[in-house]
């Protein structure tokens, strides 16, 4: 079968977000557009034009209540499934992805786990209270995302900072994927996202660009996105200046490529 064009990829994940979005507004759960589809929502109205995924975040006791939700409702879900290492063992992220099944999707330099077509979904933890301590809270499990993205590769390469850097390689390939996951979720869970001034998906991003004041978040607003609308944080313009700088200004025609490198056929 023909694999799917860039255009056909959007509106597959299109439907799986609206999908996603009934359960949030049904269940009563927070979530927003966030990263790069926030940037579309704003500058696009939809995606960015070249952009090849869609991007939610959840405050963690929401997320904590969808993965719950997905659970009790697995069957009923079905094509739909929400991928977590404890729902898929093969699975190698600390972030969630909410996938259509029916899609078949191969991954460059990526180990397969019967990924669909999906959204990406990333918990939002508590960082602290101040700059200086969420600064320092964000960088510790910088190490643990590097073994995660180790052990999530097709095959072993040896380090590129020398043979010395190499045995902590295959040492992480021999724990797998579940073991740095684990530990890394129960580490971002020491700080309470409702306790906390600062907020920031701390299991898979390790600086302060993403670390954002938890009142830019606490209000949201629905915002055209293709054909429907979805929810976005109401201090959008400070979150994504802080994250992105200049957001409004598309870059240069030869970086306006996809993030992502993978290929889907239906």
């Amino acid at each position: 079968m023909e694999e799917l064009t860039l255009r056909q990829m959007q509106e597959g994940a299109l439907n799986i977000l609206k999908k996603l979005d009934g359960i949030c507004r049904e269940q009563g759960l927070r979530y927003f557009l966030f990263y790069g589809t926030l940037i579309g929502a704003i500058r696009h109205k939809g995606f960015i034009p070249w952009d090849d995924d869609l991007d939610v975040a959840m405050p963690r006791p929401d997320f904590d209540e969808l993965v719950a939700y997905c659970r009790r409702h697995r069957q009923e879900l079905q094509p739909m499934q929400l991928m977590t290492v404890d729902d898929n063992p093969q699975y190698v992220y600390p972030i969630a992805r909410f996938s259509d099944t029916r899609y078949r999707v191969k991954y460059q330099g990526i180990r397969d786990y019967g990924l669909g077509l999906f959204v990406d979904i990333y918990p939002l933890d508590g960082c602290g209270d101040t700059e200086e301590e969420a600064r320092a809270w964000v960088q510790q499990p910088m190490r643990d995302v590097k073994f995660i993205n180790c052990c999530a590769a097709d095959r072993f390469t040896p380090s590129r900072r020398g043979w010395l850097h190499t045995p902590a390689k295959l040492a992480a390939r021999l724990h797998g994927s579940a073991h740095y996951i684990h530990r890394i979720e129960a580490w971002a869970r020491q700080k309470d996202y409702e306790k906390c001034r600062y907020v920031g998906c701390t299991v898979w991003d390790t600086n302060w660009n993403i670390v954002f004041p938890r009142e830019e978040l606490e209000k949201t607003l629905y915002v055209p996105f293709e054909d429907a609308e979805f929810p976005i944080p109401a201090g959008y313009d400070r979150i994504l200046r802080h994250t992105y700088g200049d957001y409004m200004t598309p870059p240069p025609p030869e970086q306006r490529i996809g993030q992502h490198f993978y290929t889907v056929w239906p």
